[in-house]
């Protein structure tokens, strides 16, 4: 997976820069594309999926105590060797798109 394809939802972290440094925010940007396969109430589900990981972001910011459970889970993650960012497309080619399936443990309807 190496390009946004129809049915496609994707979040866009984009890092406010200013004279070649980072100041330390970013812009969320949200890619909604047309459907091909999915219904239209399929689509609302996911695009709610997806304003739900944004209100996750924001707490990051505004709530302590979830943003130290978050900072926990990383933790974990990053120590059980969990995350893989040396990302490979099909094909064994270097890719810039990281599956965050690889990495969580949702299943089901998130």
């Amino acid at each position: 997976m190496n390009h946004i394809q129809n049915d496609d939802l994707a979040l866009v972290i984009r890092p406010n820069v200013e004279n070649g440094k980072w100041q330390g925010t970013v812009d969320l940007n949200a890619i909604v594309m047309p459907n091909e396969h999915l219904s239209d109430e399929d689509k609302e589900e996911l695009i709610y999926m997806m304003q739900a990981l944004v209100i996750c972001f924001s707490k990051l910011n505004s709530d302590e105590e979830f943003s130290q459970q978050i900072q926990e889970e990383l933790v974990r993650s990053a120590n059980s060797g969990a995350f893989r960012f040396t990302v490979l497309d099909q094909d064994g080619m270097p890719d810039n798109v990281v599956s965050l399936s690889e990495w969580t443990h949702t299943k089901g309807n998130a």
